[in-house]
This record gives C-alpha cells, structure tokens and sequence, in this order.
C-alpha cells in the first residue's frame, strides 16, 4: 500500500525503490513502498499536525518501523543482523497469509548488505516496545498488496 503517489520517493531521495534496492523481493518492495510513501506524508504535514494524536501516532509508527526495518545509525536502531533479522520474522510471522516471510528475509536488501559488509554493534532498542507499533503497520501494509 502506498500513502502517497511512489513517484515522491525519487523526487525526495533521488531513486525509486527498485533503483535503491535492485536485490529486493516484491515482499520486501511493497512493505518499503508502504514505509516510505509513509516517511513522505509525515514529512510533507504542517509541525502543527505532527503535534495532533494521529500525527504523533504515525510518527512513533515510522519511528519504531525504521529502528527495526530500515536502520540508520541512531540510538533507536537495532544494529545487529541477527537480531533485527530474528525480530523481523517474529513481526513478520504474525502476518503469514499477508506475507511471505521467506521470501521476505532472501529478498532483504539491508539484511544482504549488513551481513556482507559484516555490521556489528549492540541492540539498542527492546523488541517488545516495537513489536505493536510495527504489527500495525505490518498488517497495514500487507492488506493492501
């Protein structure tokens, strides 16, 4: 599902996503497109709306989405491979009929490129403070395929 038109993503970063993530599986591809598409609306709202109960919500969402799916190097990423790749399963397997959660892992680029350049670091997030804001944006993403 996207949030917003998918062409945003390459004016605002430059690629498309296939571009960014030319290993990626379609699985992998539309919960990227629900994620960024996401980003962009978030990014694209007033602050006056990001102080409102929804935009607070949706931004906490996005904010516990990219800690575990699409990490950078803050405080809220979870840096190791196996444990986010472990997390991301356990996420991913509550969604089964929505997702093919092998598919998924083969087709993770981040994944791919953390295990290959051979990223280490520590867990910096709890698992169980991400797993319901992610569920939801899981299921969401998944039901609109």
């Amino acid at each position: 599902m996207a949030f917003t038109p998918e062409d945003g993503i390459k004016r605002r970063y430059g690629q498309t996503l296939r571009e960014n993530y030319p290993e990626a599986s379609p699985s992998f591809l539309r919960f990227a497109t629900s994620y960024w598409t996401l980003k962009l609306v978030l990014l694209d709202q007033p602050s006056e709306w990001r102080d409102r109960l929804a935009g607070h919500l949706l931004a906490q969402v996005e904010l516990n989405v990219s800690g575990l799916f699409f990490p950078t190097r803050t405080a809220m990423a979870v840096q190791r491979v196996a444990e986010r790749e472990r997390a991301q399963r356990q996420i991913l397997a509550n969604f089964a009929d929505l997702y093919d959660v092998e598919e998924f892992m083969r087709g993770n680029p981040i994944l791919l490129r953390d295990r290959a350049s051979g990223s280490r670091g520590c867990l910096s997030v709890l698992i169980l403070a991400l797993v319901p804001p992610v569920v939801v944006f899981a299921l969401v993403a998944g039901r609109f395929r």
